[in-house]
């Protein structure tokens, strides 16, 4: 690794959410001082990071996820996330072939409620970032991302932890054709599901009954949720797909959607058979992990 510039993007604390809506008095006492707590303990570790980072890097940028536009995380030797999940995504979602550090910065104290489960260290564990020093001290694994076609086009994401296809609106059913090898499968419920091997040990574990892919085999999930199975009775509702597949998905209705990571701005709408292609990308992400 190159120790010239390092990136640190911070979340956003929900106190600092509270203080800029100015709606931080509207909160009971407990309430209050459990947020102004957390965003104590979060700006604390954060800024014990940027010192240790400090005294690896010649240059240090340390910035908000709004300003990741402004700050190219390619341009960076290593891009850093102080935060939980959220901010790793953030992150991940604009790395194309860079390098990636994630740290739980308030691992028992989280109020927004990010579990860090995509986070190599904790905010009890900043130590280990004197491990960057020495090449043989940690490793960069590669975390299998998703990409998607839509009508053949490629989409301009990759996703990290999954891919939602379903009906724009949350209370209507999403009417999907899933069709893997030639093998078409017809659903309505909820919406589709793609996730990584990462991805799966979160929200596609909660709807599978805690269905996880190994995250070291060349595979991704699929799962159907919430199956309305009066209307069809599919041969599947959750499966692992082995890496060399696709999985053709075609909105059968109109007013659908596909999402990354969940992050707003990679929304597409969908019309009556429109057809995504998924698929695994050539392009994993890079990880710093310690053993």
């Amino acid at each position: 690794m190159n120790y010239e510039r390092a990136l640190l993007v911070e979340k956003y604390t929900e106190y600092e959410y509270y203080m800029r809506e100015g709606t931080i008095g509207n909160l009971d006492k407990e309430r209050s001082r459990s947020v102004a707590r957390s965003h104590m303990v979060h700006n604390c570790s954060t800024t014990e990071l940027e010192n240790l980072l400090k005294g690896i890097f010649k240059k240090v940028d340390r910035i908000k996820p709004d300003m990741l536009k402004l700050y190219n995380p390619e341009s960076y030797d290593l891009s850093v996330t102080g935060g939980g999940d959220a901010t790793f995504i953030a992150v991940a979602s604009m790395l194309d072939k860079g390098v990636i550090l994630g740290v739980n910065t308030t691992p028992s104290q989280d109020d927004s409620g990010s579990y860090g489960g995509l986070c190599s260290i904790t905010a009890n564990q900043l130590d280990e970032i004197e491990k960057l020093k020495t090449d043989s001290q940690f490793q960069i694994q590669e975390w299998l991302r998703l990409g998607a076609n839509l009508n053949g086009q490629k989409l301009p994401y990759l996703s990290s932890n999954e891919i939602y296809i379903g009906s724009a609106k949350g209370y209507k059913a999403s009417h999907l054709s899933v069709e893997i090898d030639g093998v078409l499968v017809n659903f309505t419920g909820s919406g589709l599901v793609a996730a990584t091997p990462m991805g799966s040990t979160a929200w596609f574990s909660s709807i599978t009954d805690g269905h996880v892919i190994d995250p070291k085999s060349f595979a991704y999930g699929l799962a159907c949720r919430e199956v309305f199975l009066k209307r069809e009775k599919p041969a599947w509702q959750k499966r692992t797909v082995e890496g060399s597949r696709h999985t053709i998905v075609t909105a059968r209705r109109d007013k659908h959607i596909i999402v990354f990571d969940g992050l707003e701005e990679t929304e597409r709408m969908l019309k009556s058979n429109d057809k995504i292609d998924i698929y695994v990308s050539d392009k994993p992400l890079h990880v710093v992990t310690f053993g």
